[in-house]
């Protein structure tokens, strides 16, 4: 074990190492030492103050914000809270009213980890006589919370506490001649003291003419080095310009009413005053926000409730559309009827729910019922969005249903009825999005998202000379599917009964070549390179071939399987008549194969065909699209000279 020492300490720097590499010891020769332990000596920790902005306008339906901010102090333990005033509705009457409106905060603010400082508010002392001066609740406001103005006095800041409700007997807003005298001198003293200052009102009186602030409060925060103001009272968070090195802030809301979107300023949040004694940049206080709602406790989610979340996420067996939508080359309207299969694999009741994909999707209300206190939006629907594999332009219309309730181990099943109006075939995959939602351990919903596409089956004439071009689509869900369109294979009928197929991937490049020695059945579905695999057949007949595409000198790797067989590795480069041949040509903006399979289509019998693409450039998860869901894999029926089709039944 290799010691760096007391000597060779870290200490916290103003300007950092983006490498951090000078923390660490070196050997001689200049690398670095394994196993070794760093002594790190930290400064004084800053001083840590909270700050509650207003929570008043919002009645009722604002305490669970400012509840959940209680909690957030809780969890994050500054060194002091302090409110910014208006902590009751007040502008009543009613003593009744004021004094059931304070004990109402105070059980909640009783979830503090400290008694919060208070700041007085025009709600907090303001009556509803409207006689300026009734000083009924000032008196109360002194009983309940404590003094109007006065200082507070940290080993490491001072914090002054103004009042900008003391002239309400004269016309505007601003300090009286006699706190004008107090500020000054409390000012002086805490510049004694020579430690960050910062003043709190709950006005931004600055805003206000009657104050006279440039004349008569500015000038007295300079001179006595103030570092920072911070008010509240618009509801409406904003960053005003410094002045001659005083910091000018405005704090939103913490339970009270806001009417616009969080980008103007109106949210719902805490402030943070983060303070460094002995700096001499002008950045000793330093102030930061955060959302209310953002902590979590430790135990915010139990493993079995996301031991749950995974069983639906991975839900193959909960939700499936059995049946297909019939598809022809004439893109004639139809309807018809799908079964939907649901399953409860939980040990909780559940819920089912289900709509088919038809707009953009909009971000997912975050209901308190599952965050735990407070509603926010999640992006995700948004930020997964993919619109090469979740098309909005499908002409299959589905009703959207439920919910369906089932108990633990419960099954049942649903028609899905669905309408294809004219189209032009080929038709692109449809999603259905259903939800399933359970409560959790704690009575929480958790709705979880379970994505399906809907089976198409297709079937093509193939006369001799006919070309049959179809996309490469992604019939099944995966969080991993590139943001890039869809291959394409163009399937011809050759004189002689074969078939050739010619593949275009528009992905970046080929992937790069890796040695795999693998010989199993993995290969066939997760190859390392990009590739392409052909099944053709169904049951114990069918047969499997991939081909795996080399860049540089556009070789290909082949191997083929017949069902559930082990894959055998064979020349696709010709001589053979009645092997398959395969050759590849990168593109600029993709690749390009050519394959050729014999005597397919000699028998006269229709033939069941599957073709997967896997891009995978260099991603580490294999990319698959395919042409046909792989429980219906293309039908391709022989055209006789008379045009007539030969089928069997699917």
């Amino acid at each position: 074990m290799v010691w760096a020492g007391v000597a060779s300490s870290v200490a916290i720097a103003q300007s950092i190492d983006p490498s951090g590499l000078d923390r660490f010891t070196r050997d001689s020769n200049g690398s670095i030492v394994e196993r070794q332990v760093v002594a790190v000596t930290l400064p004084t920790p800053p001083l840590r103050l909270a700050i509650l902005p207003d929570r008043t306008t919002g009645r009722a339906w604002g305490l669970p914000y400012l509840a959940t901010a209680v909690r957030d102090l809780e969890r994050i333990e500054p060194d002091a809270v302090f409110t910014i005033g208006d902590m009751v509705q007040g502008y009543t009457r009613s003593t009744g009213t004021w004094d059931r409106e304070t004990d109402e905060w105070f059980e909640i603010a009783s979830g503090l980890p400290t008694p919060a400082w208070p700041v007085a508010g025009n709600h907090d002392i303001v009556s509803g006589t409207r006689d300026p001066n009734d000083d009924t609740f000032e008196d109360r406001y002194r009983d309940r919370f404590g003094p109007l103005r006065y200082a507070v006095e940290f080993d490491r800041a001072t914090i002054v506490v103004g009042y900008s409700e003391g002239r309400r007997g004269e016309e505007g807003v601003a300090f009286s001649p006699e706190d004008l005298a107090w500020l000054d001198d409390t000012l002086a003293h805490a510049a004694s003291r020579e430690l960050p200052t910062v003043l709190l009102v709950h006005r931004p009186m600055w805003r206000y003419g009657s104050a006279a602030w440039e004349e008569r409060v500015h000038p007295m925060l300079v001179e006595h080095g103030v570092d920072a103001v911070i008010a509240g009272h618009f509801h409406a968070m904003q960053r005003d310009p410094d002045l001659d090195g005083v910091q000018y802030h405005v704090l939103g809301s913490c339970g009270g009413l806001i009417d616009q979107h969080p980008a103007s300023g109106q949210l719902q949040h805490l402030t943070f005053l983060t303070i460094h004694p002995g700096v001499d940049d002008g950045d000793s206080v330093r102030v930061h926000h955060q959302l209310v709602g953002a902590t979590l406790g430790e135990d915010h989610v139990l493993r079995e409730d996301q031991d749950r979340a995974w069983r639906l996420k991975n839900a193959g067996d909960a939700a499936a559309i059995v049946g297909a939508v019939v598809e022809t080359s004439e893109g004639a309207a139809t309807s018809g009827t799908l079964r939907l299969d649901l399953a409860n694999p939980l040990d909780v009741p559940l819920s089912w729910t289900w709509m088919p994909l038809t707009e953009m999707p909009a971000p997912a209300p975050v209901e308190p019922e599952s965050a735990g206190d407070l509603a926010w939006a999640s992006r995700t629907p948004v930020d997964t969005f993919n619109r090469f594999t979740m098309r909005l332009d499908s002409p299959i219309a589905i009703a959207a249903g439920g919910p369906i309730e089932l108990a633990p181990g419960e099954r049942r099943s649903v028609d899905l009825a669905w309408t294809l109006k004219d189209h032009a075939a080929p038709l692109p995959p449809t999603e259905l999005r259903l939800k399933a939602t359970f409560r959790d351990s704690r009575g929480r919903e958790v709705p979880m998202t379970v994505i399906r596409r809907v089976p198409i089956a297709r079937e093509r004439g193939l006369a001799v000379g006919d070309v049959v071009e179809l996309p490469v689509s992604a019939w099944t869900f995966s969080p991993y599917d590139l943001p890039e369109p869809d291959p394409t294979v163009a399937i011809s009928r050759l004189e002689d009964g074969d078939l050739m197929l010619i593949v275009l991937a528009p992905g970046d490049r080929l992937a790069g070549a890796v040695e795999d020695s693998r010989i199993d059945r993995e290969r066939l579905e997760d190859p390392m390179q990009d590739a392409i695999r052909i099944d053709v057949g169904e049951g114990p007949s069918r047969r499997s071939l991939l081909l795996e595409l080399l860049p540089g000198e556009a070789s290909i790797r082949a191997f083929a399987s017949s069902s559930g067989g082990v894959p055998s590795a064979i020349e696709v480069t010709g001589g053979d008549p009645t092997a398959p041949e395969a050759i590849c040509r990168p593109l600029g903006d993709g690749w390009s194969a050519q394959v050729r399979l014999p005597g397919l289509l000699d028998d006269g019998r229709p033939l069941r065909l599957q073709v997967g693409v896997a891009d995978n450039d260099d991603t580490y998860h294999t990319q698959w699209r395919w042409l046909a869901p792989k429980t219906h894999p293309l039908m391709l029926m022989r055209t006789d000279p008379t045009g007539t089709e030969v089928r069997t039944p699917r």
